[in-house]
């Protein structure tokens, strides 16, 4: 289980925000579930020092 941060935008409040994510350490797996939450992605990053940056869905 890995710890994911979402940056994502808010439609519903018109504006961004950050969330915490505990989901699975693989990338598609975890876009997936972040796109259940409300907004859309901008970005996502796991851990605290951000070892991975995924700025869209599939990036390698």
């Amino acid at each position: 289980m890995s710890v994911w941060t979402v940056l994502l935008f808010n439609y519903d409040k018109g504006h961004h925000e950050a969330a915490k994510m505990y989901g699975s350490p693989d990338r598609e797996k975890a876009w997936n579930q972040a796109e259940k939450l409300t907004g859309h992605i901008v970005a996502m990053w796991k851990g605290d020092f951000a070892s991975e940056v995924i700025t869209r869905k599939g990036q390698k």
